[in-house]
C-alpha cells in the first residue's frame, strides 16, 4: 500500500511493466490479482477511503491498466474481502467477512457473504449468511454453470450442527443466487479450511486441525484435505502432520482431476526434517 493508496502494477511474462494504477484511500491491499479473457485483470481487497473502515472493492483492468469495470462492496461495518473468483463465461464472485448489513441483518461477529459480478462490475446478486457467533469466509469459487462455492469455518452453526470450536462450512449457491446447502463438518478440536479447489460440484476443500478430522492427530495442528461430491458427501480424503503445527493453504485442482496442495508446519512433516521454524511444503 502506498501513502495515498494501494499501487497496482502489470508485468509481462518478460517481466516488464505494462501498467500501474493507483487506487485511492488511507490504506488498502489486494487479496487476489486474477487474469481473465480477453485479456483482463481481475483486482479484489479493500480499502480505507474515509478512516471509518475497511470497504471491499473489485476493479476490472485491461492490461494496459485501462480500468472497464469496478464495484464497490459496502455497507456499515467492516468489509473484509477474502477471494476472488473468476469463470469466463459466468463472471465474477467475490467472498466476504461482512460486520454490517451488506445483503441481511448482521447474525454475529462477522457474517459470511459473497457477491456475483458481472465482467463491468455490475452486480448480479450479493447473499448473506450468519450464526450468533464468530464466521469467516476464506476462500470462493465460481464453476463452468455459474454456480458459487464458498468455504470458511464457524464458531456456530450455519449447517445442521456443530461439532464443537471451530468448525469448516462449505455453502454451495447456485447461478441465480439461491442458496443449496450449507454443509458444516469437525471435530471437537479447532478445524478451519484454507483451501478450495474444484469445479461443476466437485471439490477439494483442505485446512488444518488440531482433531481427529480424517485420521489420528499426529500432534498439535494437522493439515487436511476432503474431496466431496456435488451433495457434499465425501469421494476421498487424508490427513497429514508431525508433532509440530501444519497446515495446507492452498489448492489446485487438473483436469485430469489430480489435486496439488501447499501449506506449512513448524515440524517434521511427511518424513523431511524441519529445518526451523516455519517451512513451507
Amino acid at each position: 500500500a502506498a501513502a495515498n493508496g494501494l499501487l497496482l502494477r502489470l508485468s509481462g511474462a518478460d517481466g516488464s511493466v505494462l501498467s500501474t494504477t493507483t487506487l485511492g484511500g488511507n490504506t488498502g491491499k489486494a487479496v487476489a490479482v486474477l487474469g481473465g479473457a480477453n485479456p483482463i485483470v481481475v483486482v479484489g481487497g479493500e480499502v480505507n477511503t474515509d478512516g471509518s473502515g475497511l470497504d471491499g472493492y473489485v476493479q476490472i483492468l485491461e492490461e494496459s491498466g485501462n480500468q472497464t469495470g469496478s464495484n464497490a462492496i459496502s455497507a456499515s461495518g467492516d468489509q473484509t474481502v477474502t477471494g476472488v473468483s473468476i469463470d469466463p463465461q459466468n463472471g465474477i464472485a467475490v467472498a466476504v467477512t461482512t460486520f454490517g448489513n451488506l445483503a441481511a441483518e448482521p447474525q454475529g461477529n462477522g457474517d459470511p457473504a459473497v457477491r456475483k459480478l458481472s465482467f463491468d462490475g455490475t452486480t448480479l446478486w450479493t447473499r448473506q449468511i450468519g450464526s450468533d457467533q464468530v464466521d469467516t469466509t476464506t476462500r470462493v469459487l465460481i464453476d463452468g454453470n455459474g454456480g458459487v462455492t464458498v468455504v470458511g469455518h464457524t464458531l456456530g452453526v450455519l449447517g445442521e450442527s456443530s461439532a464443537g470450536a471451530t468448525d469448516a462450512f462449505v455453502w454451495r449457491i447456485d447461478a441465480g443466487g439461491t442458496t443449496q446447502s450449507v454443509f458444516q463438518f469437525g471435530t471437537a478440536g479447532d478445524d478451519q479450511i484454507h483451501g478450495l479447489a474444484g469445479d461443476l460440484g466437485s471439490i477439494v476443500v483442505g485446512g488444518s486441525t488440531t482433531g481427529s478430522l480424517q485420521a489420528t492427530n499426529l500432534g498439535g495442528s494437522d493439515a487436511w484435505l476432503r474431496r466431496l461430491d456435488g451433495t457434499n458427501q465425501t469421494t476421498g480424503s487424508a490427513q497429514l502432520g508431525g508433532g509440530g503445527d501444519d497446515a495446507l493453504r492452498a489448492l489446485t485442482f487438473d483436469i485430469t482431476g489430480g489435486v496439488s496442495a501447499v501449506g506449512d508446519s513448524t515440524g517434521t512433516f511427511n518424513g523431511v526434517t524441519n529445518a526451523g521454524g516455519l517451512d513451507g511444503w
